[in-house]
């Protein structure tokens, strides 16, 4: 990016506790016929309407408060297409689990036409070293960062109209030096991302998406070798050999805390060795993610459990956990978020791939689509891209 076009650059040391309100427009309204969603003493500014390429017009509305957007959210999340990480309850666990650094502000874009909700910008306002930065609400700890929004919308969500959005966003809401828009996945249900089109920059990361559309043992022979297969085998003998070795999803909420504590624990002391950052250390220093990561996983874990995408699995010996995994689980995905395993039971025999292998075949036998994971060792398995965007925002 041509960081000379910063038209507002170091130009206030914003007060981190100052309430984004005073940054968005006077006029303030609220969408029609969400009256019972709506919560709130009314921290709703409507923004100038746009107009689609078809002429239809597109009503905008900035949300300050992401309280305010819970139910209106939770309704569109049930339709709407997004990844796990743009689920309310795992954005508020984030949001509860920053608070205390006070430098998140949420800045929430509502699109509709007519009454019907077309998507979801969930933004946020940030301060560093003086610049207000634009982001993906809670991009620190997500995977993919990207809107909710309605597949039979995505053909009218362009790029130019994407364009509109950003240039409506740097007009009303005022203080913004950057936009810096990051981990965007290259496609939305099959379309190509039209936010990632100014400025984007590729990135390659570990994500890979792995098609389940084939049954379980014809996948499970493309995935490995007969070599391979053989030999973990003979691994998940010998484990069965020194006792009862069983795979369990767990379901006790309590339990689910010390499964998630223990897997957290093992995947720090993994990284540790490896000489990797560690993002779930509770002793981490990281000033952008550190501890937060950790206890946004562990306040999301406390949503009711049928409300919730998120589950924990484990491999036992007889009651000992020694592997777990942690993920998100829809109808269409399961996503893998973190996997670890005990570094005292068993090295050499791979209980980690073991319980990687078992919840392929439950997604598979589940017909679920596909499996998203962050390893690099599967056959078949697409490397994924991650799309950057940093640019400044011309004058309003």
């Amino acid at each position: 990016p041509n960081m000379g076009r910063y038209t507002r650059k170091f130009a206030v040391l914003e007060d981190l506790s100052t309430d984004m309100s005073k940054f968005l427009p006077n006029s303030s309204g609220r969408p029609r016929g969400f009256e019972r969603e709506l919560e709130g003493d009314g921290n709703w500014h409507a923004l100038p309407a746009l107009r689609l390429e078809d002429g239809s017009k597109l009503d905008l509305f900035a949300v300050n408060d992401l309280s305010e957007t819970k139910h209106i959210w939770k309704k569109f999340q049930r339709t709407a297409w997004h990844t796990p990480f743009q689920d309310f309850d795992w954005v508020n666990a984030w949001f509860k689990s920053k608070d205390q650094n006070l430098r998140a502000k949420p800045l929430i874009i509502l699109g509709l036409k007519g009454q019907e909700l077309q998507f979801i910008l969930p933004f946020s306002c940030e301060t560093y070293f003086g610049m207000k930065q634009l982001l993906w609400i809670a991009d620190e700890v997500n995977d993919y960062n990207c809107p909710l929004i309605k597949t039979e919308f995505l053909p009218q969500m362009t790029e130019k109209v994407v364009r509109k959005i950003y240039a409506t966003i740097n007009r009303h809401v005022s203080g913004i030096d950057i936009f810096y828009l990051t981990k965007q996945p290259k496609t939305f249900a099959g379309f190509s991302n039209p936010f990632v089109s100014p400025g984007a920059r590729k990135s390659s990361c570990d994500a890979h998406i792995l098609s389940l559309n084939a049954n379980w043992t014809h996948l499970y022979k493309n995935q490995r070798s007969a070599k391979s297969r053989s030999r973990l085998k003979q691994k998940t003998n010998r484990l069965k050999r020194k006792g009862n070795l069983h795979f369990k999803l767990i379901r006790d909420a309590q339990q689910q805390q010390v499964c998630i504590d223990r897997i957290l624990k093992w995947k720090s002391v993994q990284l540790e060795q490896n000489g990797a950052r560690n993002p779930f250390d509770k002793r981490s220093h990281d000033p952008l993610s550190g501890p937060v990561l950790t206890r946004t996983i562990k306040k999301f874990a406390k949503v009711e459990a049928n409300a919730s995408p998120l589950r924990v699995y484990g491999l036992f010996l007889d009651d000992r956990m020694i592997a777990g995994l942690i993920a998100f689980v829809d109808k269409k995905t399961f996503s893998l978020f973190t996997m670890s395993y005990g570094p005292e039971v068993f090295t050499n025999c791979s209980a980690g791939t073991i319980l990687l292998v078992k919840t392929i075949e439950l997604a598979t036998r589940a017909r679920l689509h596909t499996y998203d994971l962050n390893l690099t060792n599967l056959p078949g398995a697409i490397k994924g891209l991650g799309y950057t965007i940093v640019f400044s925002p011309e004058p309003p």
